[in-house]
C-alpha cells in the first residue's frame, strides 16, 4: 500500500527535480497526497488485473510506481493542456516527452504513463 513516505521517496526516482518544481510538490500537504493517493487508488480500481497478478514477486513495487504516476498526472495537467484535452486532444508530443490521455471520472485526466509498470500484470481479455 501506498504510504505518503513512500510516495515522497518513489517520486524523485520517477521524475526530474525541474518536473518536481513545476508541480510544487514540495508545497503539496500531506493530506493533499493522502487525496491524490486515495484518487489514484481508485482510478486503478478500475483497471481489472490478471488473476494471480497480485503473488507476483515485483507487483507491489510495480503497483506503487504506477500510483505514484498517476498522482504526478493529477498535479502536473496544466489549465491549457486540460482545455485541450477537453477539447479532444488524445496526445501530446514535445522534445521529451510523449503522452496519450484517458478520461476519467470527474474530469480528471491521467496519461498512460502508469502503464509502463502495469502492462504484465493488466487483463487482456485473451
Amino acid at each position: 500500500m501506498l504510504t505518503v513516505e513512500l510516495l515522497d521517496n518513489i517520486l524523485p526516482t520517477l521524475y526530474l527535480t525541474s518536473e518536481l518544481e513545476e508541480i510544487k510538490w514540495s508545497s503539496v500537504s500531506d493530506t493533499d497526497k493522502l487525496v491524490l493517493i486515495t484518487k489514484a487508488e481508485d482510478f486503478l480500481s478500475n483497471i481489472p488485473f490478471e488473476n494471480g497478478a497480485e503473488d507476483s514477486p515485483n507487483f507491489e513495487t510495480d503497483l506503487n510506481k504506477a500510483l505514484c504516476c498517476i498522482v504526478y498526472d493529477y498535479l502536473n495537467v496544466s489549465n491549457t493542456r486540460y482545455a485541450e484535452i477537453k477539447a479532444g486532444l488524445k496526445s501530446y508530443s514535445g522534445p521529451d516527452v510523449s503522452e496519450s490521455y484517458v478520461d476519467i471520472k470527474d474530469f480528471n485526466l491521467v496519461s498512460d504513463s502508469y502503464k509502463k509498470y502495469l502492462w504484465r500484470y493488466i487483463y487482456t481479455g485473451v
